[in-house]
């Protein structure tokens, strides 16, 4: 049961971090290594999230 709760503690923090970041990069203002040291998100998903919003 913990497992369950635990997963889903997990997927929460995720999304805030994920909502987060793209807040910091509509900003403009932040290096992605920044955003990513403030999220704990990897470098590699900044970027891919910094691409989506170029691509809209």
């Amino acid at each position: 049961m913990n497992s369950v709760v635990d997963e889903i503690r997990e997927e929460g923090r995720l999304e805030s971090s994920i909502q987060a970041a793209k807040r910091m990069l509509k900003l403009g203002k932040l290096t992605y290594e920044d955003i990513a040291t403030c999220t704990d998100l990897p470098l590699s998903e900044i970027i891919k999230l910094a691409q989506e919003k170029d691509a809209k």
